[in-house]
Formats: C-alpha cells, structure tokens, sequence
C-alpha cells in the first residue's frame, strides 16, 4: 500500500473519526431515535468522503503539474491511456518527496487526482512508472473512491445499532446488541479483505493495459521494500534536460514520514558492481512468504502482502529466476509458527499474569482488594518480562542490507542494532510535526521511529527539533522491528556535531511495571 495513502487514510480517520465519536455520544446521551444516529453517519461518511481530497492536497503540499512538465512520452501515456478506457485524464501532482510512493484520490473519475513522488520518478524507469500510474488508473475506472465509502458505511451503522441496543431493557434486545457487535467485527475484516480484492483488480488493469506485468512487478519491489535499482540510461538522452538517475538530490530533500505501525523501509538492491541483485530481492521478500506474522498483518491491511501482489502478476520467476524462487511451503510450519507462539504469548504475558494474579486471589479471603493487588503485581512482571525480552541491549554494528532478509523478527522480537548514515528526511512527507526520521547508510534508507513515554513530548520534537537533524551524519542504537512494515526503532543518536538524541521510552516501560508490582506490593501487605 502506497505509505503516503496510508498516511492519508490514517489523518481522515482521526478527524472524522472523532466528530463520529462525539456526534454519537451526544445522540446516544439524549436518547435519540436509532434512525436518527444512522442518518448521522450517513452525514459523517458523506462530509468526509466531501472534504477528504481538499484536507489530502493541503496535508501533503502537493504540487500540481501538467504531465508534460515530466516527460512527453509519459504525457502521451497518460492522455492515450485515459481515452482508450474512456475516463478523463485525471489532475497530475509530484510531492518533493525521496520516498517512491504514489496513490490517487478525488470524488468521481471526472475529478480524480493521481500523485506520485520525486523518489518514484527517480528510482523507477519509464515503463515502471508507467505501470504504476496505470495501477492508480485502475481505481479510477473502477470508481474505488465510492465503492469504499460506501463499504466502509456498514461496520459504523452496526456499530450504531451495537450502542443503541446494549442499554434495552427488552428481554431479547442484548441478543441483538451480541449480534451486532460480532457482525460490526466482522465487517470490518471484510472491508478490508474488499480492499485487497480492489488491489489485484488494480494491478491487473495495469497489466493489462500497459501490457507489461513486469514492469509493475518490478516497480512493487521498489515502492513495497524499496529495493532500488539504477535505470538504465542511454549514454546520449534524446532529451537533455531530461532528469539524471543521480538519488542525492531527492534524498536529501525528502520530506516528512510517519508511522505507528507501517514505517517504511528500503535497501539498494544492488551487488558491488552496481548491477541490480536478485538476491537481495529474495531476501526483501522472504519475511513475507515465511513469517507468520507477515499474514497476520496482512489480515489486517487494505492491501495484500507485496510478495503476493507480484506472484498474481506472473512476474514473481521472471524477476528473480526459476531456481531461486524462495520456497513459501518451507520451515512455515516448523521453525517460524514456533517462533510466532513464542512471541504470541510474550505479548499477552501481563494479560495472563493478571489472570494468575485473580487466580491466586481465588484461594484468599481477602476480597476485591486481594484481587486487584495480586493481578498489579503478576500483571506488572508479565509486563516487564516483555519489555525485557522487546527491548534486548546488546547492540552491534550493522548495514541497512544485513537486516532487510532477516525472518525472525517481529514487532515483539527485535533485534537490537548500531546503524550510521546520514539523516536525509523526515518520517511522514509534508507534515512539519513528524518525530520520525530518515537514516540512509551506503546500502539503503529506514524509517527511525522517534518515541518519549508522552506523545505530547514526540510532537514537540518534531515541531521544534527534526528539522534541525535532517542531513547530519548519526549514528544511532535501537531496534530493528517487523510490524505492517519494517522500521528502526530509536534508543540513541549520536551527531556528526556531537549532538545527542535520547528516547526514554523503553525505561519509562519498565518504571512503569515496577511501579505497578509496588503498588500491588503495598496493597497486598495492607489487606
């Protein structure tokens, strides 16, 4: 999924999400009719689905183009493309942005807008970005901004009808509220698995119109784990002022990028001779078809995993040859499931130690009082034995390349790193209050996720202090982590200048889980 559309998707549904969440609370709260909250979020979807292209162009400083301003040849493109499917040619905009993203958004095809990035331009060769574009073409012709708004209508009104109906004093109304929640669950799953669906549709009206699946095969390496390969140029361009291959420029103006839970990630995919290496490609793409976790996030995406993406566009052999074609059915079941149950149940051990806590209390006489003191005390060592085994300290020194094929690793099973490069950007592109960083090394660039113990303090950091960082020398200590998206987790940083960065969010955690045996502690022997 194109990060910046991510980004998009994450800012409309924090702002319309809580005008929902007030504007419900407040009919709920005066014992409004249920048609009544249904109309509203009707209103609610339909004002976002109105504003929601003007807030996307305003967040993101987009700069909008005519096609011929980049190329010719691509204008042609687009102009013959758009008239063989019948569909206007949509408003062209570039974000000066490093990374190569691209997404498309509006009301109707009739008023669509498709953008793409300074780093897609770059890092991509005509036919991939061609391939790209005609992908956004794609949600076009098939009117995805509509089919999704109205999609996304139905977990909101069963959720309504979920709060309305919890409160009933009618003898069978819980049935209903029961009901409706587990329905409102399940809808949103299938709106999401709807929205993968929209993405092979896309990927395969690209294929088809560009006649060139690989091209876009080959373009989801990049964009998906920014696997970037040099293109190839004539030694005489017909075009002289057409743009060099040289990155350094786009990098070094690269904008802001976020993210709690996708950053982005991204490696050259090259040998030292400077060719493109298919192994590296492999290695990019194995964490994907190995990891469980990779379908657990999936599960939970709009898009599907990238691995997939490029195996239904037959492009999958093609790229990397047929004899080194990771194998999916391989260890799945064997070394990566038993790692995944590892981490499943390091991740729920302050719930189970709050379940051994109540479970102790049970034998006891001590009441409410002994139940809450033994689950702070069994719930905060659960909690620090997790911190402990997310946050492992013995850092060593590694390349951006050296991460990217590692499979056992996740979001709960780090591994901890020393990483040097230069800060070429922030996190989300365009938003002056992004914490996250930028770090490429001589092998890739990666997203460094900034977190203090208060949000409040990560927004100060951005506002006031990320744009300072950008284009220093750092070496930073962290954790290398497997989420939506791989990232860097930051500890430390060190400057060119002498400069140092500190997140304190790590000890902050385990105060927290001290203070919480404490408290328990303290309880307990008062009772």
């Amino acid at each position: 999924m194109s990060v910046l559309l991510r980004r998009s998707i994450l800012v409309l549904g924090l702002l319309f999400g809580l005008l929902f969440a007030v504007g419900t609370a407040v009919l709920w709260h005066f014992h409004q009719p249920l048609w009544l909250a249904l109309l509203f979020a009707v209103l609610t979807v339909g004002l976002q689905y109105l504003l929601g292209p003007s807030i996307i162009s305003w967040v993101f400083r987009i700069n909008w183009h005519s096609p011929n301003e980049l190329n010719p040849e691509f204008a042609k493109f687009l102009s013959d493309a758009c008239a063989a499917e019948k569909i206007p040619v949509p408003k062209f905009g570039i974000i000066e942005d490093g990374n190569p993203n691209a997404f498309t958004f509006g009301h109707t095809p009739k008023d669509a807008r498709v953008v793409v990035t300074r780093g897609l331009i770059d890092m991509l060769s005509e036919q991939e970005l061609e391939a790209v574009v005609g992908h956004e073409l794609g949600h076009i012709k098939h009117w995805d901004f509509v089919v999704m708004t109205i999609a996304s209508l139905v977990p909101l009104m069963l959720y309504i009808i979920y709060v309305w109906t919890r409160n009933e004093r009618k003898s069978n109304a819980w049935v209903i509220a029961a009901g409706s929640y587990i329905a409102y669950i399940l809808s949103q799953y299938i709106v999401l698995f709807l929205s993968r669906i929209r993405e092979y549709y896309a990927d395969q009206y690209s294929a088809e119109m560009t006649k060139n699946p690989k091209a876009l095969s080959s373009a989801l390496v990049t964009i998906a784990y920014g696997l970037a390969k040099a293109k190839e140029t004539d030694p005489e361009p017909k075009d002289k002022k057409k743009r060099k291959t040289d990155l350094s420029p786009a990098m070094a103006s690269m904008g802001f990028f976020s993210s709690k839970g996708a950053s982005h990630f991204a490696m050259a995919a090259s040998d030292p001779s400077g060719n493109f290496s298919s192994e590296n490609m492999i290695r990019a793409m194995r964490w994907d078809i190995c990891n469980p976790w990779a379908k657990w996030f999936e599960l939970n995406s709009t898009h599907p995993l990238p691995a997939k993406r490029i195996a239904e566009l037959g492009g999958y052999a093609d790229n990397i040859g047929p004899t080194q074609k990771p194998d999916a059915n391989t260890q799945v079941m064997t070394d990566y499931r038993s790692l995944f149950l590892q981490d499943m149940a390091i991740a729920l051990l302050p719930y189970i130690g709050v379940g051994i806590g109540c479970a102790i209390h049970a034998g006891g006489n001590s009441g409410i009082v002994g139940a809450v003191a033994y689950s702070l005390i069994f719930g905060g060592l659960g909690y620090a034995i997790r911190i402990l085994f997310s946050y492992k300290s013995d850092f060593k020194p590694a390349e951006i390349v050296s991460l990217v094929g590692e499979t056992e690793v996740s979001h709960i099973r780090p591994i901890p790193a020393e990483i040097k490069g230069q800060v070429i950007g922030r996190g989300l592109p365009g938003a002056f209050w992004s914490s996250d960083l930028v770090l490429q090394d001589q092998n890739g660039f990666v997203t460094l996720v900034y977190r203090q113990p208060l949000q409040f303090l990560a927004f100060l950091f951005g506002v006031f202090k990320a744009k300072d960082i950008v284009g220093k020398q750092a070496t930073v200590r962290g954790w290398y982590r497997r989420g939506p998206g791989p990232y860097f987790e930051m500890k430390d940083a060190v400057l060119d200048d002498g400069q140092t960065i500190k997140c304190y969010y790590f000890a902050f955690q385990l105060v927290l889980a001290a203070i919480s045996m404490a408290i328990g502690a303290l309880i307990a022997m008062n009772s």
